[in-house]
């Protein structure tokens, strides 16, 4: 069973394991720590000292493939540790660490310093921690951990120092702690999936009142945030700020904010009207606002949006643009935009109607690839060229019955349900009514 990780201030034993292989480092100034030699008990305790020396390292698969260790503790004097050093340890399950800022390998997802020890349920970092590296596990094959705390005197994590531990907990003690630590590398701090625990309390209505700055990845992988409000003081928002959220489904921006509004629960920036936070989780109907230039490639993808209007001052829809989302059933796009982009609404699942105005001449490839889209309806009465366009179930406007063969469409009472003429079958005469000849008397 995982166990609850809490700050740990000493390391261990006062002795240390002194039966351990010792190396003189280069220059002699000091030693590492290079094997197991005559040691012979399960809990591993690295001295901060080795006849009168510090011991500064921890070298490269010094450990890796011993069966016998259940616990390793990680002295302050330690300043970097090797490739793969606890590699493949079945036994460990606890890991006590105090560098304050120990170098690792990140370079290789496969010189993880405790891959494929994958029993650990403890990993506690001491209150002299300064920096938590990168590097200490793999991208799979992770462990029983399930809960961390951040040291008060932490000041920066990389990215996934425990990607492969989920789910996990990060524990830290204010708001404002977690905002001043440095987040490096790319990708979540911490975790690829976490749930922030901040003063006890499990983070899901993050509030930002008072926060004027949010920088890279500041939250991303954060799978505990359901709503995000920006105070009246967010003047900076990074866009990779909530990436991966999986949970984030709705912003708001409280009154006064110079920088930004909210509109559907997305955040604009009042300046240009361009995206600012696009929640990963975001649902139901949502109208862009009409100072929108174009939509960003990519910008909604995998959203659970289930009702999108895009209105005629949307110069352009860009790649991908919506491409995953699952939940969009219905489309409308006002007179005036001109360009769908490639895959642009690909793998939509629950697609079936997508209003076209006559402004729209360009529809890139596979823009509604994989997606069971029963019907188009095109504002024009005549179809634009491109082959895209003829591979498309298209519904053609007429405002009276057709006379021709083809498919043809026009609006409701209401003035927005679109309706289908029924089809006229190519090869059918038209019973049109004719006006009666005027016989000579």
């Amino acid at each position: 069973m995982a166990l609850f990780a809490v700050p740990f201030s000493g390391c261990g034993k006062a002795s240390g394991s002194n039966d351990l292989d010792f190396r003189l480092y280069t220059g002699g100034e000091s030693y590492y720590v290079a094997g197991i030699g005559k040691e012979t008990s399960a809990d591993i305790v690295i001295p901060a000292e080795h006849n009168g020396k510090p011991v500064s390292g921890v070298g490269g698969k010094s450990f890796k493939g011993n069966r016998n260790i259940t616990s390793v503790s990680i002295p302050s004097s330690v300043e970097w540790v090797g490739v793969g050093a606890f590699r493949d340890c079945p036994a460990l399950k606890r890991v006590e660490w105090n560098a304050p800022a120990a170098r690792v390998d990140e370079l290789n997802d496969k010189n993880r310093v405790f891959l494929d020890s994958e029993n650990i349920e403890e990993f506690i970092f001491g209150s002299a921690v300064e920096e938590i590296p990168g590097g200490l596990f793999a991208y799979a094959n992770g462990s029983k951990i399930t809960e961390i705390t951040l040291p008060a005197g932490v000041k920066k994590v990389a990215a996934n120092v425990f990607s492969s531990v989920n789910p996990i907990k990060v524990n830290v003690a204010s708001m404002k702690k977690w905002l001043a630590i440095e987040k490096t590398g790319n990708g979540a701090p911490i975790a690829a999936y976490y749930t922030l625990v901040i003063g006890g309390e499990i983070v899901e209505n993050l509030d930002l009142s008072g926060v004027t700055e949010l920088r890279e990845n500041e939250f991303a992988g954060c799978d505990s945030i359901k709503t995000v409000n920006f105070g009246a003081e967010t003047t900076s928002v990074a866009k990779s700020a909530f990436s991966g959220c999986t949970a984030f489904s709705a912003a708001s921006v409280s009154a006064g904010n110079p920088k930004f509004y909210e509109k559907s629960g997305v955040v604009y920036s009042s300046a240009d009207n361009t995206f600012a936070i696009i929640p990963p989780a975001l649902g139901g109907e949502i109208e862009l606002p009409a100072g929108v230039p174009s939509v960003p490639d990519g910008a909604f993808g995998g959203t659970l949006i289930e009702k999108l209007t895009v209105p005629g001052t949307v110069g352009s829809i860009g790649k991908n643009a919506f491409e995953g989302c699952k939940n969009l059933a219905s489309v409308t796009i006002g007179e005036g935009t001109a360009t769908i982009g490639d895959g642009a609404f690909g793998s939509c699942g629950e697609l079936t109607a997508v209003t076209l105005p006559r402004s729209v001449t360009s529809i890139g490839d596979e823009a509604f690839a994989n997606s069971p889209l029963l019907s188009i309806y095109y504002r024009g009465e005549t179809l634009p060229g491109g082959s895209e366009w003829q591979s498309l179930p298209v519904w053609l406007y007429r405002e009276s019955a057709p006379t021709s063969p083809g498919n043809y469409w026009r609006y409701a009472d209401d003035g927005v349900t679109p309706l289908k003429w029924d089809p006229v079958p190519s090869g059918d005469r038209i019973n049109v009514p004719v006006r009666p000849s005027q016989r000579k008397s």
